[in-house]
């Protein structure tokens, strides 16, 4: 890791540094002279709940403006780091690396090798996700269940349907959600937070 991950950002004063950059700087002290000090300030900039997204330029991550968040080109690769706060207050950590289905071989892969060495910054904690583009399929998700209540997909279809269940239809404009008359709220909730 002879370069620097993420650029350069600003620099963070040490008295504005969260408790999870803290724990970051110890594992990056750890590694020694291998990573840079800018993956160490990428990484206090996402330490709190929150997306942040890089695009792939010329092999580098460069951060996306939050303006620009959800538009993901066909010609480019993504690095999109999620942070969410679990129980006991520690954080959780997913990062995607979408890959465009005309991006070049380069930025596909650098956006892979930027994922694995954000993982390490991260302590080997995060789920990383590889997410292909493709033709948009319609589809169809039930969410059901009486005490853990899950959401799986079923075939796109008028036999899956069913009163008791919750069904949530994914177009590619728009995101429909079907309250079976004998659906529990549980169920309502789950669709409800899956949705949004």
């Amino acid at each position: 890791m002879s370069r620097a991950l993420f650029g350069s950002f600003p620099s963070i004063p040490q008295s504005q540094r969260s408790p999870v950059l803290k724990e970051v700087s110890a594992y990056i002290a750890s590694l020694g002279a291998r990573v840079l000090r800018p993956i160490e300030e990428a990484v206090a900039l996402t330490s709190s709940s929150g997306t942040e997204i890089w695009r792939i330029e010329n092999c580098q991550p460069v951060p996306l403006p939050k303006s620009d968040y959800g538009k993901f080109y066909m010609g480019d690769s993504y690095i999109v780091l999620q942070t969410k706060t679990g129980k006991g207050g520690s954080n959780l950590y997913d990062i995607h690396f979408w890959i465009g289905k005309d991006t070049s071989q380069d930025e596909a892969g650098t956006a892979a090798l930027k994922a694995i060495e954000l993982d390490a910054v991260l302590g080997g904690r995060a789920v990383q996700h590889r997410e292909l583009q493709e033709e948009f399929e319609t589809r169809l998700y039930v969410c059901g269940g009486k005490r853990v209540v899950k959401l799986r997909q079923v075939p796109f279809a008028r036999t899956s349907l069913n009163h008791d269940d919750i069904f949530i239809l994914d177009t590619q404009n728009k995101v429909y959600q079907f309250n079976g008359a004998n659906s529990n709220i549980q169920e309502r909730e789950k669709a409800l937070e899956v949705i949004q």
